[in-house]
């Protein structure tokens, strides 16, 4: 069995302090959507315990689920070498995932660290869940533009119940043209409702156990939809 990794203790806040934090990244963090830090702040200061325990309990629902909360893998480049992804045949999850972070140039040390969240189990699901966001633009093919952001956060309201969720996804809508907001309504939103209803709760998927499986097998063993062109 593997060791169960240990976190970082969490940074208790005041109801002052969380409110000042809130308001901040709030505002900042929509006006620039590419903020992580701001995003990472207002997801650890938005989200209630109450959720929290509901995510938790979900985790325990599935095998995988419980492994995860078991052994707290984390997503680095020391867990997750690139460059020996980048071996992998062109049709698999784990190659998408390394033609994805080559091609923007990410790194997965790029993801903020949980500050604000003292309980090791509730910091541990939004670090992972921070952790698999590249994941999913993989499964999805939405580009880590502001469009591809706003969408994929609509399908992670869905999936998770974020408040953070719905606050960059109204809040950075209001950023789009009026094309892309007419994608957004007609395409995007339509497209994260069909694929929350299709897919397994995502977050309990051990994402780096498939990575040599062929991307669209993955998709149709999920139930996940790839997102609209």
């Amino acid at each position: 069995m593997a060791v169960r990794r240990s976190l970082p203790k969490g940074i208790p806040l005041t109801a002052g302090q969380k409110i000042f934090l809130t308001a901040g990244s709030a505002l900042f963090g929509v006006l620039d959507t590419y903020r992580g830090d701001l995003i990472a702040t207002l997801s650890e200061t938005t989200t209630p315990s109450l959720l929290l325990r509901s995510l938790h309990a979900r985790m325990n629902m599935s095998i995988s689920g419980r492994r995860l909360m078991q052994e707290r893998p984390t997503i680095d480049p020391t867990t997750l070498n690139l460059e020996e992804l980048s071996g992998l045949p062109s049709n698999t999850f784990g190659y998408a995932y390394y033609k994805f972070m080559s091609s923007h140039g990410y790194s997965s040390e790029d993801r903020t660290p949980v500050r604000f969240i003292t309980d090791p189990d509730h910091a541990f699901l939004i670090q992972r869940y921070r952790q698999t966001h590249d994941f999913l633009h993989c499964l999805s093919d939405l580009p880590p533009n502001l469009l591809g952001e706003i969408s994929l956060k609509w399908f992670e309201l869905l999936q998770l119940g974020l408040p953070m969720c719905a606050i960059t996804g109204i809040g950075g809508s209001l950023r789009l043209s009026f094309s892309q907001k007419r994608d957004l309504v007609t395409k995007f939103i339509p497209w994260a409702v069909r694929c929350h209803r299709s897919s397994e709760f995502l977050l309990s998927v051990y994402f780096e156990e498939h990575l040599e499986k062929d991307l669209d097998c993955f998709r149709l063993e999920l139930g996940f939809i790839k997102a609209p062109s």
